[in-house]
Parts: structure tokens; C-alpha cells; sequence
């Protein structure tokens, strides 16, 4: 009996500073679930947690954690990794004789917006604080659902086949706007390279031009932070072509109206240190079948070239 008393006075003074504990973990809840309520309404769910702890480690498991922040938070709150505009991530290690759990809050492009350690001595006994700091950061670290646009500039180097009756390299500056985790607007400005055209009396014309090519490019597999992603995109490419003469004048010039539709397969290969190589495939559809002529001196016109209606476009870029 007096052994049994002995124990339970040990005892008295842990049990009492974990339900002290228990209890301001459940008043503080309730607080962030109150200022919540009163501010927030329903909205879809916006975050993801990223929870699997050696099993060894005797952790709570990932839904019942999400369950606590659900509850405490009174609505729904986590979704698809794909989909979440807030991540966090758990590190759990051994630190000597206690654990430790080390909880990082990242945007959709992975920039950190928060980190909490706890310790303690069991992951059990760290339940209701891991709830808590969660709780607090899928509510006050996401922010409101704003645009996170990220520019990245870069060079894009193309060819387009079929289009002139030799291939037309370009290149020039490109800028990619990544609207949101799941899209992306992809700009390109580009001068192309002379090509030769030869009229059926031998007479010779040197075609260039400039173009600006919009795109929006959803993700179809990988995100941005993988080391490889796969985009499909849509766009058009608008500028125009100027045919040189060289004959009889070689000041002669002539401006053509450039317009295409494309539709392309990007990928994209990250080399580290925020650069990443892009390869661009897909047809080319003119828009305006334009017809390139010179003229001679006495004002008629010469034909050099009538463009087709389809084509190709291969594109290499470096984003940084």
C-alpha cells in the first residue's frame, strides 16, 4: 500500500504537467478555431502534409494528425500534394534521448514561409503539440489564396521546318511566368536568320523576320520543383516576315505578315542552382498563307515563295 502510494505521488506531478498541457493545447484550438470562423469562410482546401516517420519512432499516424487540424479548424483543410497551395513537411530524428520533430511550411513554389522544432520524449506524448503548430501554420502561413507569379527569364533557340523552303533558325530572349503550380505563361521574342529564295529566272531574295510567341502551358506530369516536368502548350506566334531583294535594288524591302497557331510538347530537365534546359516540339499552323514576292522595275511583281498551311517547330531554351 505504501509503495502503491509512493508511485502514484511520483507519478502525480507528470501526470499533472501533461493534462496542464492537454488542456492550453485544447484552449489554444479552440481560440485559432474561434478567430477562424469568424473570418474565413468555407473555402477549398488548400494544404498538404508530408508525414511518415520511422515506425519505431511509435508516431501518430498521418490522418490522424489531419484529423486534429480538421477539427480543431472546423472544416476541411488538406488535399493533393499536386493541388495544395501550402506543403509541409516533417523530419523526424532521434535526438539523444528525446525526439525530435522539425515541421517546415513551404508555398506551391517552394519557397519556406515557416519552421517549428518541437522535442520531447516520445512522439506520442508530442501528439497535441504537433496538432497545435500544425494548426497554426496551415491557417496563418498559407495567407490569403494570392497569385504567387515567379518570372524566370532565359534564351530559346527554334527552327522552323517546312514553313520557308529551307529551315529558319531564330533566337532571342524568352520569359517564362509561372501563374500557379499547375500553369504557365511562356513568351518567346525571336529574330529569324536570313533564308535564301530563288525565283525561276535565278534571281535571288534573302527572307528574315521577328515574332513574339505567347503560350499558356499547363503541367502534365512533374511540378515545378521535380527534376523533370512535361507541358502542353497553346499559343500563337505573331510578327512578320521581310523579304529582301537583291536585284534590282538591295535596299528593296517588303514586310509579310507572320501568324501561326502552336500547339507543342515542353519539357523541361533541371540542372541545379535554379536553371533548367527546355525542349520544345509541336506543328505550326499559318494562320495566313502569306505569298513572298520581289518587284522588278517596271512594277511587277516577282513570286518567291507561297507558304504552306502546316509545318514544324523545334525549340531548345536555357531558363534561369
Amino acid at each position: 500500500m505504501i509503495g502503491s502510494l509512493r508511485l502514484r505521488s511520483a507519478l502525480a506531478p507528470r501526470a499533472r504537467e501533461h493534462s496542464v498541457r492537454r488542456w492550453l493545447v485544447l484552449l489554444l484550438a479552440a481560440g485559432v478555431h474561434a478567430l477562424s470562423t469568424s473570418t474565413v469562410q468555407a473555402e477549398p482546401a488548400w494544404a498538404n502534409l508530408d508525414w511518415d516517420p520511422p515506425r519505431s519512432f511509435d508516431c501518430p499516424p498521418r490522418v490522424v494528425l489531419e484529423r486534429d487540424v480538421e477539427q480543431a479548424l472546423g472544416r476541411s483543410v488538406f488535399t493533393r500534394k499536386r493541388t495544395a497551395r501550402l506543403k509541409v513537411s516533417a523530419q523526424v530524428e532521434q535526438a539523444d534521448s528525446e525526439i525530435s520533430v522539425r515541421l517546415d511550411a513551404r508555398s506551391a513554389t517552394g519557397k519556406l514561409l515557416g519552421t517549428r522544432e518541437l522535442r520531447g520524449p516520445s512522439c506520442a506524448i508530442l501528439r497535441d503539440s504537433i496538432g497545435l503548430v500544425l494548426t497554426l501554420l496551415v491557417e496563418y502561413a498559407a495567407g490569403p489564396p494570392e497569385p504567387d507569379v515567379e518570372v524566370a527569364p532565359g534564351v530559346q533557340t527554334g527552327a522552323l521546318l517546312s514553313v520557308l523552303p529551307r529551315a529558319a533558325f531564330g533566337l532571342g530572349p524568352a520569359l517564362s511566368l509561372r501563374l500557379s503550380e499547375q500553369i504557365e505563361l511562356h513568351t518567346e521574342l525571336t529574330y529569324w536568320l536570313p533564308v535564301e529564295l530563288e525565283t525561276e529566272g535565278g534571281k535571288h531574295a534573302v527572307v528574315h523576320g521577328v515574332s513574339l510567341a505567347p503560350r499558356l502551358c499547363p503541367w502534365l506530369a512533374g511540378t515545378p520543383q521535380s527534376l523533370f516536368d512535361l507541358r502542353v502548350c497553346g499559343g500563337a506566334r505573331l510578327g512578320v516576315w521581310i523579304v529582301a531583294q537583291t536585284w534590282p535594288h538591295v535596299a528593296d524591302l517588303h514586310v509579310r505578315l507572320l501568324a501561326q497557331a502552336l500547339l507543342e510538347m515542353r519539357g523541361a530537365l533541371r540542372l541545379g542552382g535554379g536553371t533548367q534546359l527546355e525542349l520544345a516540339v509541336g506543328p505550326v499552323l499559318t494562320l495566313q498563307r502569306t505569298s513572298l514576292y520581289a518587284v522588278q522595275d517596271d512594277g511587277t511583281q516577282v513570286p518567291l515563295y507561297r507558304m504552306p498551311v502546316l509545318g514544324v517547330f523545334v525549340g531548345l531554351g536555357l531558363i534561369i
